[in-house]
């Protein structure tokens, strides 16, 4: 079994990246103690010392939420800036590079945590990640801007994809058993921390050097990663790393370093070499791809894996995060700053549940959690779906014109081209051909209203918009509640030991490939089925999950590693 076995991440926003290490009953903290080896904390043991390195690691987790929840606020600039009004593609795009990175570097991350460590691959990422902040907090100073940003992005992207694998792996092996739990979820609240705090930035910005701004919002990252750079200098490396490739010597002293006691140092060293012995001999009989689609046991494991991941993308979560920001303008909140203030508000959300979640996944156990978010994200999506629908229903009525032959606002403002005018000499608006400038033709003369994305208040005198703010928000409590935790949980859990590495990468897989899929199509979704049709086909995708789960998906919580395994032979 190799390493890849301890580390099981993501971007969900997370719309996050989740690690999954259980400890809770004998057999798993037995497979813990002997292939991950860390003793108990020793009564001298400092436990600041751990928290300290802890944390200087999971600033990598914190730069992935930052860039996460960052772009939703500074997209709204970017397209002011560089005049991507319209241009759809180019947004997805611009919003999709670090995830094409992030699948590069995930591929790339074993190779360099087992050749070079686990200490160096932490260093290379957050020296990456200063690049990429830079070349986008600078783009605007080349010619061809729009390249260099997506550039800088995707070489973002590169850096978290290798943070993804070495910061939690690192952590696991370094922490002592009685703290590990504890410090790898500590990874997770500084992602969901991450995205909280750059949005926050992200608005306190919003009007600073404007439309500029976004260049200062997202290079602003490279100070986390630079003081990540600096303090991982000073962190030792992962004693189990040391102990396979340099010597049990330089294991001990690590060890000797951070727990305090040369006994406790002695003894968790043999526990570790006992380990990589045990990992050598799992390795030996570790299963194919192949054997995970053709052994029926496996591929039941696998499917219902795959499926987890596939449900936690598919339902719109890194929509919510990566565009929170135009979801709220297309909602009819027209001030910049105030939508990426809410934005900020529906992140604090997602932060508080996250970090409430974490003790819920052993108390009221994996089946229930998931079955249980699953409704409250069908309910939000309709929410969310329903508030732009009666803004659509109510809009207020408008003249077609020529290119642009809409006969309500709200039609009118979703197509790309057009924008709603109106016109002093007739009771109802005029929809024409425009962008964020004002109409095309300089000869139509508008009132005291011009819009380009967004309408006025309705016949109805509602705003509508605040109910895809709550849904927005009660959407994020309800995934990161459930659906954000235990996929990963789960995939710890349902693989035998000797397919647990395969499976996990697999269906790891699946969940990039569905972030990437969410994130590169949302605009033009919007775009052929509407806004409210989006939400409401995200809705239906998490309705058809929570049928299958109802029935497929087992409750692991209190059962062996042996006992999981069986639930998948019937």
């Amino acid at each position: 079994m190799s390493d890849e076995s301890y580390e099981m991440t993501t971007m969900n926003n997370s719309g996050s990246i989740n690690q999954a290490v259980d400890d809770d009953d004998d057999d798993t903290d037995h497979l813990n103690r002997a292939l991950l080896p860390a003793a108990k904390t020793p009564a001298n043991t400092s436990k600041s010392s751990m928290i300290l390195i802890t944390g200087i690691a999971a600033i990598g987790g914190f730069l992935f939420g930052y860039d996460t929840g960052v772009v939703s606020g500074a997209m709204l600039l970017i397209v002011e800036d560089l005049g991507l009004q319209g241009k759809l593609l180019q947004q997805e795009i611009i919003v999709s590079a670090t995830l094409v990175g992030c699948i590069i570097a995930a591929a790339a991350a074993r190779p360099i945590t087992e050749k070079l460590g686990r200490k160096p691959a932490v260093l290379i990422g957050s020296f990456v990640f200063l690049i990429g902040a830079i070349m986008m907090a600078l783009s605007r100073m080349f010619p061809y801007t729009l390249y260099v940003l997506i550039a800088g992005r995707f070489v973002v992207g590169l850096a978290v994809g290798l943070a993804s694998m070495a910061v939690p792996l690192y952590i696991a092996e370094l922490a002592p058993s009685s703290m590990r739990g504890v410090l790898v979820s500590l990874n997770v609240v500084f992602i969901v921390g991450g995205q909280f705090i750059s949005c926050v930035v992200a608005a306190t910005l919003s009007k600073f050097d404007y439309p500029h701004g976004w260049q200062l919002m997202l290079g602003l990252a490279g100070v986390p990663a630079f003081l990540q750079f600096v303090g991982m200098m000073f962190a030792p490396e992962s004693p189990r790393w040391l102990a396979k490739y340099k010597g049990e010597e330089k294991a001990k002293a690590v060890l000797l370093s951070v727990r305090g006691s040369e006994d406790q140092a002695a003894e968790e060293v043999l526990e570790i070499m006992e380990g990589i012995k045990l990992d050598e001999e799992l390795n030996k009989n570790a299963v194919t791809m192949m054997e995970m689609v053709t052994n029926p046991p496996l591929r039941r494991a696998l499917t219902l894996g795959c499926m987890l991941q596939a449900i936690q993308q598919l339902t719109g979560i890194n929509t919510v995060m990566y565009y929170s920001g135009t979801i709220l303008v297309m909602a009819g909140f027209t001030d910049t700053t105030l939508a990426i203030w809410m934005t900020a508000a529906i992140a604090f959300v997602g932060f508080v549940f996250t970090s409430i979640s974490m003790f819920f996944v052993e108390k009221a156990g994996r089946r229930k959690l998931t079955l249980l978010s699953l409704i409250g994200v069908i309910i939000s999506l309709g929410m969310i779906g329903g508030g732009f629908f009666a803004s659509s229903y109510t809009s207020v009525p408008t003249v077609p014109t020529a290119g642009c032959n809409f006969d309500t606002c709200y039609d009118c403002t979703l197509n790309k081209n057009c924008g709603y005018c109106q016109n002093t000499s007739l009771s109802q608006g005029l929809c024409i051909q425009a962008n964020t400038s004002g109409p095309l033709n300089s000869s139509t003369e508008c009132f005291a209203n011009y819009e380009f994305q967004v309408c006025p208040v309705g016949k109805s005198g509602i705003n509508y918009g605040y109910i895809t703010f709550a849904g927005t928000a009660l959407y994020l409590a309800a995934f990161q509640s459930g659906l954000g935790q235990t996929p990963w949980t789960i995939n710890s859990e349902i693989f035998p030991m000797r397919a647990r590495s395969v499976g996990v990468s697999m269906a790891t897989s699946v969940n990039w490939i569905g972030n990437l899929v969410i994130s590169l199509t949302f605009l033009d979704l919007c775009d052929a089925i509407t806004v409210y049709g989006a939400f409401w086909l995200y809705a239906t995708i998490a309705l058809l999950g929570l049928v299958y789960f109802f029935f497929k998906l087992p409750e692991t919580k209190g059962k062996s590693l042996e006992e999981i395994s069986r639930l998948f032979e019937k």
